[in-house]
């Protein structure tokens, strides 16, 4: 005699299995708490002076990149810092 495979009970397990199923699925999302904003760094630091090159044998002759003197075709050097930055860095 053969085995019947889904007898009455089994029947019940299952539609109930599937009507939970179907109902969790139906259900609307529980809302996240909000994420904390991430706050940006805050700089201590002022930002570094914009560096200039000048030609040693011709102060006049400025440029904002390294490059040579359009008088006498020297590489200009960096510039030295003002007088005013250089004593409020060492008032710090």
């Amino acid at each position: 005699m053969r085995q019947r495979i889904l007898t009455p009970r089994w029947a019940a397990v299952l539609t109930l299995s599937l009507l939970a199923a179907w109902a969790g699925c139906q259900s609307q999302p529980k809302e996240a708490a909000p994420e904390p904003a991430v706050q940006a760094p805050v700089a201590t630091e002022a930002p570094a002076p914009a560096l200039s090159y000048v030609c040693p044998m011709h102060a006049d002759q400025t440029s904002p990149t390294l490059a040579k003197c359009g008088v006498c075709g020297m590489d200009m050097v960096e510039a030295a810092p003002a007088a005013a930055d250089t004593t409020a860095a060492q008032a710090q």
